[in-house]
């Protein structure tokens, strides 16, 4: 099992966001077609991915910078904003693991 964080962007013509999200990745397992005595395996187990402690590091709407007027509220619109980009950190979340795993 690894923990770190990684930053994501999303920009549209009136909106930029910057932030980070931390994650914990476990790797998968090799199934196993089957035993020596002829028993059936099993199927493999792909890797996980979880994200959590979402944060905006930067909210730009209309040219205007508006990440301190939404503190309070700061961890609920990453956590709709990272929506947009999440199955792109996936993917860079398992690249970036399994190069490490090489």
């Amino acid at each position: 099992m690894r923990k770190s964080s990684i930053e994501w962007d999303y920009e549209t013509d009136e909106l930029s966001a910057e932030g980070t999200v931390e994650y914990t990745y476990i790797p998968g397992s090799e199934g196993l077609y089957a035993f020596p005595n002829g028993d059936p395996g099993y199927p493999p187990d792909p890797p996980e991915v979880e994200f959590y402690g979402h944060k905006l590091t930067q909210l730009i709407i209309a040219g205007q910078d508006i990440t301190k007027l939404i503190q309070s509220k700061n961890h609920e619109i990453a956590l709709d904003l990272f929506g947009y980009v999440e199955d792109r950190m996936y993917y860079r979340v398992l690249e970036c693991c399994n190069e490490g795993d090489e």
